[in-house]
């Protein structure tokens, strides 16, 4: 094994050894990363307590983002008591609160009957049958219970909205800027006698994105969906910013691809340029100096184009907590042995090239011939 190859043997188990250890460092990160995703707060539609001839005929539910992770509910019932006799109800809106940050935050309901406002408990029960946490994640111990009481004349047709603070469940991971999780329960409405159409509103801050699997249709301000009887599943929608973007970009694996093509280009530009620099040196060093000053000049280049990026990026471009670091120090030591071997590559090229024409590294240009010169100056 020549000088070069153990050189190049070296620096190759060199990175190879730091690639390693930066993806087990990464690893490690990912699973000390502060928390990302913070459950938001569930609501449902009202229930009655019991078995009941009393129907919804309409729902108008409108969400108003007053920003991006909490929403004004408004909930407005028609409610038609189909029977020939008097009902005596007990109706039951749920709630289940979300933590964020630590803080649990009160729903602060209120509701109205006919356009005045009716008195109601709370209280705690404990979900142990799954009723009100249908959408599979993660269940809370007790589910508040606002209750209030109504009666019915026979075929009477009674008024209740229902307005509350819902907190979203807030995702810092799926997209460049968090993503908010708005849930409501509308599966618990078959307790009622019948349910008739349901009619959505959802109002956005501006520059936002509603992503759902719900047929909403969308204007310059609300997003409406309408169906004529109880839907299937839960109602469940997401929103995430647009400011800021690059080209409409709003995962960080976009970004990561935008700053990985960045460095190769550049490491592969400076290695190839150092190379070809030093490809006529002729001496005991030649195979070694266009290696050592191409990878130190990707290093350097690799670095600057790094840290040029994050700082013109949008803010969580590259992810959430130690994340980017990982992957951009990888990056960084991984566009060493990219310019390495662009730089040896372009040198032997280079020595190929100056082999045919005997020149080398500082060399004057050839002087021409007698003959040459002679026939130059005759057709002058």
């Amino acid at each position: 094994m020549t000088g070069v190859q153990r050189q190049a043997t070296l620096k190759y188990r060199w990175s190879l050894g730091w690639t390693l250890a930066l993806l087990a460092t990464a690893r490690i990160a990912e699973a000390n990363l502060s928390r990302a995703l913070f459950e938001g707060d569930r609501s449902s539609v009202l229930v009655p307590d019991g078995a009941t001839a009393v129907g919804v005929d309409r729902e108008d539910l409108s969400f108003v983002l007053v920003t991006g992770e909490a929403a004004d509910v408004a909930a407005t019932y028609s409610l038609t008591n189909s029977g020939s006799a008097r009902e005596s109800e007990d109706i039951v809106f749920a709630f289940l609160e979300g933590v964020h940050g630590g803080d649990v935050d009160n729903p602060h309901a209120s509701i109205a009957v006919d356009g005045a406002p009716v008195a109601f408990r709370t209280v705690k029960e404990p979900d142990a049958a799954g009723r009100w946490s249908t959408l599979g994640r993660e269940r809370r111990p007790d589910v508040d219970l606002l209750l209030f009481h109504l009666e019915f004349g026979p075929g009477q047709t009674r008024i209740v909205t229902v307005r509350y603070r819902q907190n979203a469940t807030v995702d810092r991971r799926k997209n460049v800027h968090p993503t908010f999780h708005f849930d409501y329960l509308l599966s618990p409405a078959k307790h009622w006698a019948g349910f008739g159409a349901l009619d959505v509103t959802l109002r956005l801050p501006p520059n936002y994105r509603l992503s759902t699997s719900s047929p909403f249709q969308c204007d310059r301000d609300d997003c409406h969906m309408h169906s004529s009887g109880l839907p299937n599943g839960e109602l469940e929608f997401e929103t995430t910013s647009l400011a800021g973007l690059w080209f409409g970009a709003s995962k960080p694996a976009e970004y990561l691809a935008m700053m990985a093509a960045a460095v190769a280009w550049s490491t592969v530009l400076v290695g190839t340029g150092a190379g070809r620099r030093w490809s006529g040196v002729r001496d005991r060093v030649s195979g070694v100096l266009p290696l050592v000053i191409g990878g130190t000049l990707s290093l350097g280049c690799s670095l600057a184009v790094v840290f040029l990026l994050v700082a013109v990026f949008p803010p969580g471009a590259l992810g959430f907590g130690y994340g980017p670091w990982v992957v951009s120090s990888l990056l960084i030591v991984l566009s060493v042995p990219l310019g390495v071997m662009a730089s040896a590559l372009s040198a032997r090229a280079g020595r190929r090239k100056r082999a045919g024409t005997g020149q080398s590294l500082g060399d004057p240009p050839p002087t021409p011939s007698p003959v040459v010169a002679n026939a130059n100056q005759d057709g002058k």
